[in-house]
């Protein structure tokens, strides 16, 4: 009985939550993204030495790559939850 009345807030309270947002097929439809939103983030190279110089050069080269990536991911989020609303 003490688990009945344990679980059974615990069902109701479950039932209460909102279900996700589903994107339809006809949201999609609707989104007009830029041409330069819709690329894949570049492949990273694989270092070609093992010199300090040529790893942290390599490294800064992924940082600005990602930051660009990062960058053009989040303007397609925002494009299609603005859409969505």
């Amino acid at each position: 009985m003490r688990l009945a009345l344990l679980v059974f807030p615990l069902l109701l309270a479950a039932c209460s939550t909102p279900p996700p947002q589903v994107i339809t097929k006809e949201v999609l439809q609707k989104i007009s993204v830029p041409a330069e939103l819709l690329q894949y983030c570049p492949e990273l190279k694989t270092l070609g030495s093992n010199k300090l110089e040529d790893i942290i050069l390599e490294d800064l080269e992924y940082i600005e790559q990602y930051a660009i990536c990062k960058a053009r991911n989040k303007a397609l989020v925002d494009a299609i939850k603005e859409v969505v609303k």
